[in-house]
């Protein structure tokens, strides 16, 4: 293991958000090492010895030992440089797709004030998913990502038919950090066409993330990419245990007793009896008792079934948030590989 923690998420979408589509177009990227224990650093070496790797990240610096190693991949040199024509065509490609997106997107896509708002999403999916011009990558991503949620799924579908990096980085990040599942889940089944195994690596780096809601996101599409390899992870997930403050509601207590005596109170008037509500009125305002809800610290345990789920999804099995009876058919019907050496 490496003896400095990484927050891989943050260094994931740093480095992704540097990239800026350098994976498809073959620019230079930090080198990625895959360690035993899962977890995977990108970055630079500064020093390099039979034991220690010195690596910088964009969390700063992280030192491995060679020892836990599992895979080293090498950055590719540079590819030479496009000539100032080339470059100028390309320039040009990219914003015309911006502006004819831009167009598309108001006419057909931003259509909820129409008469016939189907029709117009329905002719503009049409016009979007006829783009299969790599060099509208980067286009759709700015475009679309600003859309609604149907435009932001129809965004999905479009990069899925694009079998290149910028398109799978993008879809990744969709599926993690888009803030409806739906899309999420487009991101993710279009992931699964792919096939691309850096999509589950990055997805297991996510698992790592010290927000719940993106080891949930990362856990739906690992169950949805059915990655097997995932497994033992999850089940490592299936819940957590932390201290709370934990709002207890007094309002429950005091109609409770209220209800014992809801008979109410009879009272001799001047021609019958009249009855009354019973009053608590000790709780009155001004009162030194308190009937307002009380905030105590509390160890509290969260069960995530987006784990669960996804753990079913991969395995046919479901054990609910048994993690002893997960491991028990995992090392029976699913045994981890065995390490490779450094």
């Amino acid at each position: 293991m490496a003896s400095l923690d990484v927050k891989p998420l943050r260094t994931m979408f740093v480095l992704l958000a540097a990239a800026s589509g350098a994976w498809a177009t073959g620019s230079a990227r930090a080198d990625v090492f895959l360690l035993k224990d899962g977890s995977r650093v990108e970055g630079v070496v500064t020093y390099e010895s039979k034991d220690l790797l010195h690596v910088d990240t964009a969390d700063g610096l992280v030192i491995i030992k060679v020892k836990d190693l599992r895979r080293r991949e090498l950055t590719p040199p540079p590819g030479p440089p496009l000539d100032q024509a080339e470059q100028k065509r390309i320039d040009q490609a990219v914003s015309d797709y911006t502006r004819r997106l831009r167009a598309l997107k108001s006419r057909y896509l931003d259509v909820d004030q129409t008469s016939d708002p189907e029709g117009h999403f329905a002719e503009g999916r049409k016009r979007v998913l006829a783009i299969d011009d790599p060099l509208a990558i980067g286009p759709l991503t700015r475009t679309l990502s600003e859309g609604n949620r149907p435009t932001r799924r129809l965004l999905a579908q479009a990069l899925g038919r694009f079998h290149n990096d910028e398109a799978t980085m993008n879809l990744v990040v969709l599926a993690l950090l888009d803030p409806d599942e739906p899309v999420r889940r487009e991101a993710a089944r279009a992931l699964l066409i792919q096939a691309d195994p850096r999509a589950i690596s990055d997805l297991r780096t996510a698992l790592r993330s010290d927000e719940d809601e993106v080891v949930r996101n990362a856990a739906v599409a690992l169950g949805i990419l059915g990655a097997r390899e995932a497994a033992y992870d999850l089940v490592d997930l299936l819940s957590y245990t932390r201290r709370a403050t934990v709002t207890i509601p007094r309002s429950k207590l005091v109609t409770a007793i209220q209800g014992s005596y809801i008979a109410g109170v009879r009272y001799r008037v001047a021609r019958g009896v009249a009855q009354a509500e019973p009053v608590i009125g000790v709780l009155s305002s001004g009162s030194a008792l308190s009937g307002a809800p009380v905030k105590v610290r509390r160890t509290v345990t969260t069960y995530r079934t987006e784990v669960q789920e996804a753990l079913i999804a991969i395995t046919g099995q479901n054990f609910g948030f048994d993690a002893n009876q997960w491991y028990e058919w995992l090392w029976k019907n699913l045994p981890p590989p065995p390490q490779a050496p450094p």
